[in-house]
């Protein structure tokens, strides 16, 4: 183990910084910093946009909340960029202390690029997707004189922290992996004895409600779930909330004093959901896993990258779309008929059909317990004697009550009928003969 040991708040600190397009530059951390500066001393908020991650990724009071943390922690502002890479979708930087010594490894997130978006998507069959890769072959040649590196990331840096830690065993010590998704079944068979000797090295650190960490399957030796920040949104898998929003001991990490912090129920069920789309993609036969995945990658890449125009984008969905008609034409001609296809993919996913049905039927019985409460509240207002005082507090305190109930039967209504939708698609297909 290096003899610097950052906390997990530290490391985190680190991956919001690999974020800023400064995060790379020459120097230490406390020099880059230094350099968005005014001549008063304060921010230059022109600068802090052009070199920072502001925008869709993070606000410019946040970013400025953590140019601040950095710059007050002397043990890491005091880091040095020792080597990096920033090129063909992947960013990441290897820091050093004053010495050389105590190497500390972070990958950025997928940040927006069609390169990186795709990449995630492939992941999914792939057994080595050419980003993990890249970044495997610059822990090996880039880093090469570093050893006893402690290896991190958030999302995309997260899934590539925990690749390089299995491939690149010999040079790495330990991995925190802030909401990094998991690996495939290619991935799984191929590194399987790896992994066995790498996964005591890595912990993976998710916010409770994040929906990046619960794709493909986990490979951590640790998983720890932690609040971030309240809600279903696309903030959820901030790195800043899950830093401004986390709960840290004395030693700087993660608090684990009150137990683990369970998933949301919710983000449970939609890592099953993924797991059988998955698993129904891989039941394929011949190369479909390859041609779905590619028309699912080419069409995630187009709505979340900001990198290539619109051109480009629709260049590779009629690609993916045209490879994909060929593929499913072979499959027709090769079971002599159109309906087979349909069949065969009914018969391999039943077993998820029945998982839906169970979960269905747990939804509805407690939905009908769960609406039931809004009636208790209502029918104790109506009881509540008018001159008890402060009812109008105790009233208004029960409403915010009923509300945030509504909200939450909502949600579950709208996931048991997307469950049942789903249930009738699988059930009408499975009818054909």
């Amino acid at each position: 183990m290096a003899d610097n040991y950052l906390s997990e708040s530290q490391l985190l600190l680190l991956a919001n910084y690999e974020y800023f397009h400064c995060s790379t530059n020459n120097g230490t951390i406390k020099e880059n910093i230094d350099a968005l500066k005014s001549e008063d001393g304060s921010f230059d908020m022109d600068k802090v946009v052009s070199q920072g991650a502001t925008g869709d990724i993070i606000s410019e009071e946040d970013a400025v909340d953590i140019l601040n943390r950095l710059e007050n922690d002397s043990e890491l502002s005091n880091l040095r960029m020792a080597r990096n890479i920033n090129k063909g979708g992947i960013r990441a930087t290897l820091y050093t202390d004053s010495k050389n010594e105590n190497p500390t490894l972070v990958f950025r997130g997928t940040g927006g690029t069609y390169k990186a978006w795709k990449d995630n998507v492939l992941g999914e069959y792939e057994t080595d997707t050419r980003l993990q890769t890249l970044a495997a072959d610059f822990v090996k040649y880039e880093c090469a004189e570093y050893s006893g590196i402690t290896v991190t990331g958030h999302s995309k840096g997260g899934n590539l922290s925990q690749y390089v830690t299995v491939v690149c065993a010999e040079q790495i010590d330990r991995c925190i992996s802030y909401d990094g998704q998991g690996f495939g079944d290619n991935f799984l068979k191929e590194h399987k004895e790896e992994i066995k000797v790498a996964k005591d090295k890595i912990t993976s650190i998710s916010g409770f409600n994040d929906f990046v960490n619960i794709l493909l399957t986990p490979i951590a030796g640790s998983i720890l779930y932690v609040k971030n920040q309240e809600g279903l949104s696309v903030d959820m898998h901030s790195c800043y909330t899950m830093l401004s929003n986390g709960s840290f001991d004395e030693n700087g990490d993660f608090n684990r004093a009150f137990g683990v912090l369970p998933q949301l129920p919710a983000m449970t069920m939609a890592k099953w959901a993924s797991d059988g789309i998955v698993k129904a993609i891989e039941l394929l036969p011949g190369d479909g896993n390859e041609k779905a995945s590619n028309l699912m990658a080419a069409y995630v890449a187009s709505i979340f990258s900001a990198d290539q125009t619109d051109e480009f984008e629709s260049k590779q969905i009629d690609k993916a779309i045209n490879d994909f008609k060929k593929y499913y034409g072979g499959l027709i001609s090769l079971c002599n008929n159109e309906q087979e296809p349909i069949k065969c993919l009914c018969s391999y996913n039943r077993i998820y059909i029945e998982k839906a049905k169970a979960v269905y039927k747990i939804l509805d019985k407690q939905l009908y317990k769960l609406k039931k409460y809004p009636e208790y509240v209502e029918d104790f207002l109506v009881k509540l004697d008018l001159r008890i005082l402060g009812r109008s507090y105790v009233e208004n305190s029960l409403k915010i009550i009923i509300s945030k109930l509504d909200k939450n039967i909502a949600f579950l209504e709208r996931l048991k009928n997307t469950l049942l939708n789903i249930i009738s698609k699988y059930e009408s297909a499975d009818m054909i003969t």
